[in-house]
């Protein structure tokens, strides 16, 4: 028994292992009567074995869960086994910092303030506390204030403060309350000087310059000693950026924006954001002359001059991206080829994937989408993985709210394409003019045939199914596999 086409890459180009493989594919594709390949990226947040057990099990012809039934059907089916980087960082990083001293902290402290400011009441934490799960459970969103709720009950000053966060001087942040509740933590000063490894490189250079000079000893935060002292600064900067994400309704919910807000002013190396960077950067690369992406390509239009050929990819999480640029290059393809494509959960920025998928440059016959609604999203909790006891939101949440970047700056709240809330939910006015153009032309894009958004759970019609609970499920849900091989079968408009 033959086990299932593995095409292994590094850094995008195709791994010698698999040089044989990829000419066995293209020549299967060659001498079938219709070329038909169904290729499966799998997502950024898996390891090489995970993703080797998975493509096993859906290419299993006695398994009617997956894709193995397809190929009765004449399909090729082939599994993209990609070095998605974000799943090594996230593995040695796993629930480090919700362990970790500085962070438990910090995070209770700048909780506890934004409760007061945000619900306008007092926290129900103990500044004493160190269970952080705990005290993100206590937390009652409905509570919670945004917009203009929040700015009729905020002192001016304040909104003035969250809504300019940025620019904020040292002296402004030092002279604000939650200063003062830092600076009265006797532990603080301790707890940074200790955790220091643990922060970014930016802060420990900034903690060694203010170490050289000596901190200003009129400040109300000398006390905390450099470490402390600049570690205080950016949590309180975080602090007003949580505010004023609420005020815009940007926020992710209190809990998992305070942790957001913190992870990007001192912990982002931590949270995977440099191996998210390089994962999307790999992604592309498969596309680059003489890798793996290239080659296959290359191979299909060398058949395609004998007969058309249909692709369908499928592009799960961050293989969205893989999907979406095999769309772009395979447009350079003789027009006898068709181009399908399925996401699932795609993790992808709705302004690349706006500008690579509606300009026209694509070669894009059919699309659909299978996500999750934001109630189910907001209550996945990273799969119980990476922090999903403090940062109570989905992977796709902590890209969006942490690991994205626009030009040097991280991007809060970053619009994905397979979030419910920035495709339709969030009101259109809170986007800025760049995520304005890019939310128009991609929501003409979803209307141009039906049914390119799917949401989960949606039990039926058959090509129109998912019911995944988890951003990992999705190649285990039944439905959601019966609507990909329904779609292969029968196509995208049955």
């Amino acid at each position: 028994m033959t086990g299932p086409t593995l095409l292994f890459t590094e850094r995008g180009a195709l791994e010698a292992r698999s040089d044989a493989t990829l000419r066995d594919l293209l020549g299967e594709l060659a001498a079938a009567d219709e070329a038909k390949l169904l290729l499966f990226a799998h997502g950024g947040l898996v390891a090489e074995a995970h993703a080797v057990d998975t493509a096993t099990r859906l290419d299993s012809a006695f398994d009617s869960i997956g894709y193995g039934t397809l190929k009765a059907d004449g399909w090729a089916l082939a599994y993209l086994i990609w070095h998605s980087d974000l799943a090594e960082v996230v593995e040695s990083h796993r629930d480090e910092l919700s362990r970790q001293g500085l962070f438990v902290r910090i995070v209770l402290r700048v909780l506890a303030w934004a409760e007061r400011h945000i619900a306008g009441a007092e926290s129900a934490l103990s500044l004493a506390s160190d269970d952080l799960p705990t005290a993100m459970d206590a937390l009652d969103p409905a509570r919670e204030r945004r917009g203009d709720d929040l700015a009729d009950a905020l002192e001016p000053d304040m909104a003035t403060k969250a809504l300019n966060a940025d620019a904020l001087l040292e002296e402004q942040l030092e002279q604000s309350d939650l200063a003062a509740i830092l600076a009265a933590d006797p532990e603080l000063g301790a707890l940074a000087e200790a955790g220091l490894d643990s922060v970014d490189g930016e802060i420990r250079e900034r903690v060694a310059a203010a170490t050289a000079l000596r901190a200003d000893a009129r400040s109300p935060l000398a006390a905390l000693g450099p470490a402390g002292h600049i570690v205080a600064l950016e949590a309180i900067r975080a602090g007003f950026r949580v505010v004023g994400r609420f005020l815009h309704h940007r926020d992710h919910g209190l809990g998992p924006t305070v942790v957001e807000e913190l992870c990007r002013a001192l912990w982002l190396d931590k949270v995977g954001a440099t191996a998210w960077g390089f994962m999307k950067n790999d992604a592309v690369a498969h596309f680059d002359r003489g890798n793996a992406g290239a080659l296959l390509l290359d191979g299909i239009a060398q058949i395609a001059a004998h007969k058309p050929v249909r692709i369908l990819v499928v592009g799960h999480s961050a293989g969205s991206i893989i999907a979406t640029h095999l769309a772009l290059a395979a447009a350079t393809l003789p027009k006898n080829v068709s181009v399908d494509c399925i996401m699932l959960a795609p993790a992808m920025r709705l302004d690349a994937a706006a500008s690579l998928l509606t300009s026209g440059g694509a070669r894009l016959d059919h699309y659909r989408c299978f996500t999750m609604h934001d109630a189910l999203e907001a209550a996945n909790h990273l799969d119980g993985t990476a922090f999903g006891k403090v940062y109570q939101r989905s992977l796709p949440y902590l890209i969006s709210g942490v690991l994205e970047v626009r030009g040097r700056k991280s991007y809060a709240d970053a619009p994905l394409i397979g979030l419910e809330r920035h495709i339709q939910a969030l009101p259109v006015g809170k986007y800025d003019a760049s995520e304005k153009v890019a939310h128009a032309a991609f929501r003409t894009f979803l209307g141009a045939a039906p049914a390119r958004s799917v949401f989960s759970e949606t039990p039926a019609p058959e090509g129109h199914a998912t019911m995944s609970h988890l951003h990992g499920g999705y190649w285990a849900d039944v439905k959601t596999l019966e609507s990909i091989r329904f779609i292969a079968r029968k196509g995208f408009d049955a």
